[in-house]
């Protein structure tokens, strides 16, 4: 091979001719060579792809079928069921049952309304929208008012009640009226109110 002089001082690049280069051989087994490995490259983009399992499935442990809905439970049981512990029996969450009511009803009416009582004929009128109380122990626990026929009605616990009506705009107020209520059981209280007709 020979030597190429090196630029002379105003002159161009050198020239390089064929006495000057070597050949590179080309062979088929170095082609050979470079697809192999391109195929084993490809072949590992493709597990690496896929989670290291077969196409179209996840590996093990990420987030498949056989994997744990909770980490780190792995003694659970299974999903909203106790894993632990007995259920408590109906009897122990229940709570008492409560007493049945009694009932206490009545109607206040006005009388007389005439001088003069005929048989067959009532000499009292109702007295609608009066205000009636039940008392227990000094303590006013319920309140209610009488419909247009005179009439009220009480749902109360069993016990002692002090019934009251209201004067309504007459002169005298009813005097009131003790009952003891029993569960499950009615009870009917009155009152008349007096006009003052003679």
């Amino acid at each position: 091979m020979r030597g190429v002089e090196g630029p002379r001082f105003g002159a161009g690049p050198p020239v390089l001719t064929e006495e000057d280069t070597v050949p590179v051989p080309r062979s088929n087994s170095v082609m050979n060579m470079g697809r192999s490995l391109l195929f084993v490259a490809l072949a590992a983009v493709a597990v690496v792809a896929c989670g290291s399992g077969p196409a179209g499935h996840p590996a093990a442990g990420a987030g498949g079928p056989g994997s744990s809905a909770i980490p780190g439970d792995s003694g659970s049981s299974a999903a909203g069921s106790p894993s632990s512990g007995s259920t408590p029996s109906p009897d122990a969450t229940k709570s008492p049952a409560p007493a049945a009511n009694s009932i206490i009803e009545g109607t206040v009416s006005a009388g007389p309304i005439s001088p003069v009582s005929r048989p067959g004929h009532k000499n009292s009128r109702p007295v609608p929208g009066d205000r009636v109380e039940a008392v227990r122990d000094g303590e006013l626990v319920s309140v209610t008012y009488t419909d247009k026929s005179g009439r009220y009605r009480f749902t109360l616990p069993p016990g002692t009640y002090v019934i009251e009506a209201g004067p309504a705009g007459y002169r005298h107020t009813p005097k009131p009226q003790t009952v003891t209520a029993l569960a499950e059981s009615e009870h009917t209280v009155d009152f008349m109110l007096e006009t003052g007709i003679r």
